[in-house]
């Protein structure tokens, strides 16, 4: 029988969370090279932009020789899958390796797939379970998770994380409003996670059914999946409303998880022993100060399935590295 993972403090779930910064980047370095390396053997599309621009991960000297590498973007990912059905060139598994495929919610366009190897699913698990160790939840509490379970990514990665931690989880996904407050309260759920709408929504209809939320024993709201986690007001309404700090999921379909908010409250924590983040002048594309407002791009460090390398997510950040007041020090978005 599997045991969840013991933290490494009362306060810290992984030792990595604490290291130096010069350390943090000597780690990501060497499995920058690591990476590169198996990429550029096992990903037809890197093979292709490696071999363009004569790069070989024996070139990567420092952090900054990265840049010699063009942006991977959306429309490469869909250029990709349209010229390899279904999983695209920029897989780096063969058939038998993965273990899962997810997919993107196809708002804009076909749903893209996105696969997962064994390795990755366990590293998402605890990378999850570090994020919700920092932000309050403990073995034995309640996890209610109502994300949802049908094609959206969040819910399995949720409820392996708590699971991992050795929390009770309640798999509730995103329906049954009722059913949802009448298990709060009768179960005793102490962390619930969900879309900030879907929190809004529950939040409203308990307060129809005379159900006061600020009562219940919930003690952290996590949101992710929607942008409204990161605004003040959206923030503010939702604590009030549960009686409860709330915490925003920062993520994409492609990168599994990006960063989340502790309990420190100082903005999204950002996982830099999962991704090397570069925060870039949107139009110079050149490295911006601490404090400045940049493109958030992003290279995994040991992604199996479907690693990107200088992945343009097109969202403005502002990052700060310098070390929380709680011992992390790896670098912050706001």
């Amino acid at each position: 029988m599997n045991q969840p993972k013991q933290p490494f403090s009362s306060s810290i779930w992984d030792e990595a969370e604490t290291w130096s910064r010069d350390r943090i980047e000597a780690f990501q370095l060497q499995a920058l090279k690591r990476q590169l390396a198996r990429v550029g053997e096992r990903s037809k599309h890197y093979q292709r932009v490696f071999g363009q621009h004569g790069f070989r991960a024996d070139d990567l000297k420092s952090l900054a020789d990265l840049r010699k590498l063009p942006f991977t973007r959306k429309s490469d990912y869909l250029a990709g899958l349209e010229a390899e059905p279904p999983f695209g060139t920029l897989a780096a598994v063969g058939p038998g390796e993965a273990a899962r495929v997810h997919f993107s919610s196809g708002t804009t366009a076909s749903p893209a797939p996105v696969l997962w190897s064994h390795a990755d699913i366990d590293r998402w698990a605890d990378l999850y379970a570090r994020y919700l160790y920092a932000q309050g939840l403990r073995r034995g509490d309640v996890f209610q998770c109502m994300f949802n379970y049908a094609w959206f990514v969040g819910g399995l990665g949720a409820t392996l994380a708590a699971q991992r931690l050795g929390a009770l989880v309640i798999p509730a996904s995103s329906g049954d409003t009722t059913r949802q407050i009448e298990t709060i309260f009768q179960y005793g759920s102490q962390c619930v996670i969900g879309t900030p709408s879907f929190m809004a929504h529950v939040a409203e209809a308990a307060a129809k059914l005379g159900r006061d939320l600020t009562k219940s024993k919930v003690k952290m709201v996590c949101v992710g999946g929607e942008p409204g986690g990161s605004v003040p007001g959206t923030r503010e309404r939702l604590e009030a409303q549960w009686g409860a700090p709330m915490f925003d999921c920062y993520g994409a379909l492609e990168c599994q998880p990006i960063g989340w908010d502790t309990a420190a409250k100082l903005g999204p924590t950002l996982a830099e022993d999962f991704i090397y983040a570069e925060v870039l002048h949107p139009d110079t594309h050149e490295p911006v100060a601490d404090g400045e407002r940049g493109v958030l791009v992003i290279t995994h460090l040991d992604k199996e399935a479907c690693p990107l390398v200088r992945w343009w997510t097109g969202d403005i950040v502002v990052r700060d590295t310098e070390p929380a007041p709680d011992g992390r020090t790896h670098a912050r978005l706001r």
